[in-house]
């Protein structure tokens, strides 16, 4: 009785041609960036210097009340954060600006600094310091830790 043995090689070559098209179709879809949301807190830690970043409707943007042409915000933001260990901005814009300005003005500023947050009317208008609520893993002053340790009994069990 004569076996006959299953070739891999179609396999192996489908297996191949399906993962090139699962890498290209998901390499299309877009994961777009975290920004934060800016609050106000009565404790103001070490009090620090905020970074304010403003899209200006004439299109110009302004950094800590200095104006600051679009294209030069990146070396703007190397200068102010090159001495910062906490490199966190917030962004608000004039009413009349679009969101896609904003958003460019985002990206600008996301390769600059670690957090970007958005400032809010109503938040400017309260009175305390800016923050922002990082995750529960990076934050150790949020009641329990995320990962409890047990004991573990000593030997002979």
């Amino acid at each position: 009785m004569k076996r006959s043995i299953l070739n891999p090689a179609p396999f192996a070559g489908v297996f191949l041609i399906l993962t090139i098209i699962a890498a290209v179709c998901l390499a299309a879809i877009p994961a777009g960036s975290t920004v934060y949301i800016a609050h106000r807190e009565a404790f103001c830690g070490d009090g620090g210097v905020d970074t304010v970043i403003q899209v200006l409707r004439n299109g110009n943007v302004q950094i800590n009340e200095k104006i600051v042409e679009r294209n030069h915000v990146g070396t703007r933001l190397q200068e102010i954060f090159k001495g910062r260990a906490e490199r966190l901005a917030y962004v608000k814009a004039d009413v009349d600006v679009p969101f896609r300005d904003v958003a460019t003005v985002i990206d600008m500023a996301r390769g600059e600094v670690n957090y970007v947050a958005l400032l809010t009317p109503a938040v400017e208008t309260q009175s305390g310091c800016l923050t922002i609520h990082l995750p529960l893993a990076w934050d150790i002053n949020y009641g329990k830790p995320i990962l409890e340790m047990k004991e573990v009994p000593l030997w002979p069990w």
